[in-house]
């Protein structure tokens, strides 16, 4: 049965302008006929949340509660509000994941879109304009930003402080960190920079990172130096460390240091198969007896100063 006229007339006076939950009533919007042959009167209403788009409740839903949002508040509950130099001024769209981009307006006065995570987590504060800025700041202090040198002392400083760092299980996840005074870049650029200009014209500049002369040792000055691939290869804590007659070398360099006909592999491989140390070095390769069943070498060699020491 349809609401009379003149009763429309008073229930549209009265509703127009109420609240309801997050919804304004703004106007009447009409009427349909259900399948019941029941005329349904709708109000436009608007959200609290700041969603532009007006929408249509029935009358009913208003009054008993049904209805008390637009269903959009999460896309539109951070219009107006500043997240670093960006102020979010509309929704821009949806992708095809249902993830929410902004029309942001930056402090400097350039628009762009950014994700509605990028904005909430902090990823994202402005145009790209701070990066300019600081990057500019940085170059204007020591003109060496952006540099190879510049990046190892980012990336030493990363894999000490920051536990998302790949290598930080290494580094700061075992204790180790560094100078307290290289937390300034020219400070570590006042250390290092000379013997790093050293290392390069040596080793090239592609081929040299930093190393910590005792790896168990913090980075500072007189724990550092600049080396090439291989000499940072040998100062692995995972390395075999062998002292003979009080030189101490890794397994690789032991081929380097002595005539002798063994290769690292077959140094490694025999070492690996249960040899003892001075076998392992001083029988030449195809040149020995060994026991079948053992598959340890049967010739005696006399008594020398031979030890192993596992790495730390």
């Amino acid at each position: 049965m349809s609401i009379p006229i003149r009763k429309l007339k008073i229930d549209i006076d009265e509703i127009v302008g109420k609240q309801f939950g997050h919804l304004t009533v703004i106007s009447y919007a009409g009427n349909i006929k259900n399948s019941k042959n029941k005329i349904i009167h709708y109000y436009n209403c608007k959200c609290d949340c700041g969603n532009p788009n007006l929408i249509k409740v029935s009358r009913s839903h208003l009054l008993e509660n049904h209805t008390q949002s637009c269903g959009h508040c999460t896309e539109y509950d951070i219009i107006g509000k500043r997240f670093g130099r960006l102020v979010v001024k509309s929704v821009d769209h949806k992708n095809h994941f249902g993830l929410v981009y902004y029309d942001c307006q930056c402090d400097c006065g350039n628009n762009t879109i950014v994700a509605r995570s990028s904005l909430i987590e902090g990823n994202t504060k402005s145009c790209g304009c701070y990066a300019t800025e600081r990057s500019k700041e940085i170059n204007k202090t020591h003109g060496m930003a952006k540099t190879s040198f510049w990046r190892r002392w980012t990336h030493l400083r990363q894999r000490c402080n920051n536990p998302t760092d790949a290598a930080y299980h290494n580094y700061g996840g075992r204790g180790i960190t560094y100078d307290p005074r290289w937390n300034q870049f020219e400070n570590f650029r006042d250390d290092m920079y000379e013997s790093y200009i050293e290392a390069c014209n040596i080793y090239g500049e592609e081929n040299i990172s930093i190393d910590r002369i005792d790896n168990n040792g913090n980075y500072c000055k007189e724990n550092c130096r600049w080396v090439n691939n291989k000499i940072q290869c040998n100062n692995r804590r995972s390395n075999f460390l062998v002292n003979i007659n009080g030189n101490i070398m890794t397994l690789s360099e032991i081929p380097n240091n002595f005539s002798i006909d063994v290769s690292y592999k077959t140094l490694n491989s025999r070492l690996a198969n249960g040899w003892d140390l001075k076998n392992s070095i001083l029988i030449p390769r195809e040149r020995y007896i060994f026991n079948r069943r053992t598959h340890c070498p049967v010739r005696f060699l006399p008594d020398e100063n031979y030890a192993i020491l596992k790495g730390d």
